[in-house]
């Protein structure tokens, strides 16, 4: 055995694993690192790199690529990966990944320290967010709307002969202040005559001039003091006048109260956005925010200048181009997070590229699970134009979706529960042009009602039976425009069938509150007349008698100028009987 011959070979080969263990691989790490960075536009951690060659192979460990639109989360970290590289393309310069395995991938997850490099572009959604709040808007009017036709058509306060009767309670006492203020005007200038005849008594000279003066005043109020008595002999007639109205109003309003509950329209379409417009707005932002992440993570890189160098290089022709950097097929393991709760995915991604032009075929991603969620993802991302394309289909099975409630509970409100939620979407993403359409299959749904107005116990219960045979729901939202203004239409049996248990229940809780509406509204106007009539008796008497003391007390003040007639033949009963 030569010795020699063997500690040699060992030597080359210790120091040729030794280059690649302590130079090779961090030089290579960190040009992972580098060039993830470049390609992502975030920070790129990676913990340890291994190679190997016979096949040429690379392990990552450890990864974690940052989120340039969220810096404090990643856009997605893994655990481990083996990744078997193209022997042939390594020696033409090119990084050809033929096949690979990625275990652990994660996506969304909150980093210690922010991840940003650069400031870029987000699309910031403001088109959801004006879907999902136009869709509120409608809701809170829509249901609103509900609740302040039943309350006012159901409140006494409402009704016109009830109003009316209130209204004529003011005006009268308004009048009849007016008549007594006026009354007491006379009273007050009675005594200045009064006080101006004592005077005259005490002085000769002036006694003549004070009387004839007196004399004017006294006839003045006398002629007011008629006035006032022609006043009040017109107020009789005036209230039956007014007494005939509210009985008219009455009429209405038992006319009106017959006929069915018809002045609230239940539009179902706006039910089915008021209702699903804000789960559906969060579909479609999901949908949407697949296509965002693809086309800003996954984007087209500019082949470098050629180094300007002395001497002429010859490129050979080959049978298939190769772009510099290729994934042929990315074996894919982890995790995806659905109301907080890990899930189980795999997936497979193929022909991703710097340079999408020269591979000439699209990028494809599929993502399944057969977990709780049973989720299907495929997608295609075509970059060889100038516009990218991308393309998702989608179907997920989400168990026990969270509860709905539309509305204030404390007035009325409508609750929606669903064991569980199919949902399929299919968008198309042309730049930042978007179109496509989400189909919600959801069974089995309750829907109830909720108010904790005891008022309305008994609507919620009509609407509980009129809503019971609802079993399955199906909603369909198609949608188009640009991303930043899109334009949708929301579709579903939800509508239809709200709108008819609805309407029912309104119809029959408006029937069983009819009978005790009626006797409330005779009972408050009857006695709101009852008060008017008593108090247009009372005042009207206490007037009348007001009167006749005045006018007396003006013909004893001058007997011969005063003049006037008294109450003659006038009957307070007259005014009483039409009162009453």
């Amino acid at each position: 055995m030569r010795w020699s011959y063997l500690i040699s070979r060992g030597l080359l080969l210790g120091l040729f694993w030794a280059l690649f263990v302590f130079i090779v691989d961090p030089l290579l790490q960190r040009g992972v690192i580098w060039g993830g960075k470049a390609v992502f536009q975030a920070e790129v951690e990676v913990e340890d790199l291994d190679t190997g060659f016979i096949p040429p192979q690379i392990t990552l460990t450890n990864v974690a690529v940052a989120n340039t639109l969220k810096p404090d989360h990643n856009l997605f970290e893994f655990d481990s990966a083996e990744i078997k590289l193209d022997a042939w393309g390594l020696a033409r310069k090119k990084l050809v990944v033929e096949e690979g395995n990625l275990h652990g991938l994660k996506w969304d997850r909150p980093r210690d320290k922010s991840g940003e490099m650069t400031d870029l572009i987000d699309w910031e959604w403001e088109s959801i967010a004006g879907l999902k709040e136009a869709a509120l808007k409608e809701s809170e009017k829509w249901l609103q709307d509900v609740v302040n036709k039943t309350k006012g058509e159901l409140d006494p306060d409402q009704l016109e002969s009830v109003r009316l009767a209130k209204q004529l309670q003011e005006d009268w006492k308004k009048r009849f202040d007016d008549l007594e203020q006026r009354m007491r005007k006379v009273e007050d200038d009675y005594k200045q005559i009064k006080r101006n005849i004592e005077f005259a008594d005490k002085n000769p000279i002036e006694k003549v001039r004070i009387y004839a003066q007196a004399a004017q005043e006294a006839d003045r109020l006398m002629r007011e003091v008629q006035a006032i008595q022609q006043e009040l002999k017109s107020l009789p007639n005036r209230a039956q006048s007014d007494f005939n109205e509210v009985e008219l109003a009455r009429q209405r309003d038992m006319e009106r109260l017959k006929q069915k509950l018809d002045f609230i329209r239940l539009d179902p379409n706006a039910i089915s956005e008021a209702m699903l417009g804000e789960e559906l707005a969060g579909h479609l932002q999901k949908a949407l925010e697949w296509g965002r992440w693809i086309q800003q993570n996954f984007p087209i890189t500019e082949p470098p200048e050629p180094e300007r160098m002395r001497g002429t290089d010859v490129e050979f022709v080959v049978a298939e181009p190769t772009p510099d950097v290729l994934i042929r097929q990315l074996n894919l393991t982890g995790e995806l997070y659905y109301q907080a709760q890990p899930e189980p995915f795999s997936g497979i991604l193929r022909g991703w590229t710097t340079e999408p032009a020269v591979y000439g075929k699209p990028m494809e991603i599929e993502l399944s699970s057969s977990g709780t969620l049973q989720l299907a993802l495929h997608s295609t991302i075509d970059q060889r134009a100038e516009i990218p394309i991308s393309r998702v289909s989608l179907q997920f099975q989400a168990p026990l979706p969270p509860e709905q409630v539309l509305g204030n509970p404390q007035e009325f409100a409508i609750s929606m529960a669903a064991q569980s939620s199919a949902i399929e979407a299919n968008l198309l993403l042309q730049g930042e042009l978007a179109s496509g359409e989400i189909i919600l299959t959801q069974e089995p749904v309750t829907i109830t009602g909720l108010s904790s107005d005891p008022k309305r116990a008994a609507l919620n219960q009509v609407l509980a039976r009129s809503l019971s045979g609802i079993n399955r729901l199906e909603s369909r939202v198609s949608f188009s425009g640009d991303v930043h203004d899109l334009q949708w239409n929301v579709q579903s049996n939800l509508g239809e069938q709200i709108s008819a248990g609805l309407s029912t229940a309104l119809a029959q809780s408006w029937d069983a509150g009819q009978e005790h509406l009626r006797a409330q509204a005779n009972e408050l106007v009857n006695a709101e007349m009852q008060k008017l009539s008593q108090s247009m008796g009372t005042r009207y008497q206490e007037l009348n008698e007001n009167i006749k003391l005045a006018q007396g007390m003006l013909r004893g003040v001058v007997p011969q100028t005063a003049g006037g007639n008294l109450l003659n033949g006038f009957d307070i009963n007259n005014l009483k009987s039409v009162i009453r």
